[in-house]
């Protein structure tokens, strides 16, 4: 089955890339981490052509992610009822790291941000700008790694997933710093 659906998308081409993208950006589970890589390997992209093909995948996921953003801004009371526990851990996150764990998640692959987004009452335009920022590299290094990895898309998952969190650690600490450095410039502003 996974082999069919991996051919047919091979053969749209960059469509059937867009389609993934957008199947991503829905919050609608799916193995992407698992088909992006193979596209890396069956188009044989230059360098340039993938820098190209992750801002159109950025794009994409990000225009589809507005539809679980909106939906649960405009439906937060039922949601919350109906998935309060993932509710819950999305909004430890928001209150942990505020709006920058919109990016850390889709850093992650974590789709389900965009309900929590929605909810949180996030702006529009921040909620799509961290997540254009969180995908792109994302898709990126996903296209690079099929590439590198001849399409091995197992072997991709499980490398992925061994270094997932030192990601996480160095985004964090990044964005730590930034907050600092943002804090800091504004008060000395102030004095």
């Amino acid at each position: 089955m996974i082999q069919y659906l991996l051919s047919f998308l091979n053969g749209l081409g960059m469509v059937g890339l867009l389609v993934v993208m957008a199947i991503e950006g829905l919050s609608i589970p799916f193995p992407s981490i698992l088909v992006v890589p193979t596209y890396g390997y069956f188009s044989h992209p230059t360098l340039p052509e993938i820098v190209l093909m992750s801002f159109w995948m950025s794009i994409t996921c990000t225009v589809f992610s507005f539809v679980p953003y909106i939906v649960s801004n405009k439906l937060e009371v039922k949601i919350k009822k109906r998935f309060s526990k993932k509710f819950q851990k999305g909004q430890r996150w928001f209150h942990k790291y505020g709006e920058w764990s919109i990016l850390f998640s889709r850093l992650l692959g974590v789709g389900y941000i965009s309900y929590v987004a929605g909810m949180s009452k996030i702006s529009w335009w921040k909620y799509g700008f961290l997540t254009f920022i969180g995908v792109y590299p994302w898709a990126f290094i996903l296209l690079f790694l099929g590439q590198l990895y001849k399409g091995n898309a197992e072997e991709i998952s499980r490398l992925v997933g061994q270094y997932r969190w030192y990601i996480f650690i160095s985004l964090l600490i990044l964005a730590v710093g930034y907050g600092l450095f943002y804090t800091r410039r504004n008060s000395e502003r102030l004095k």
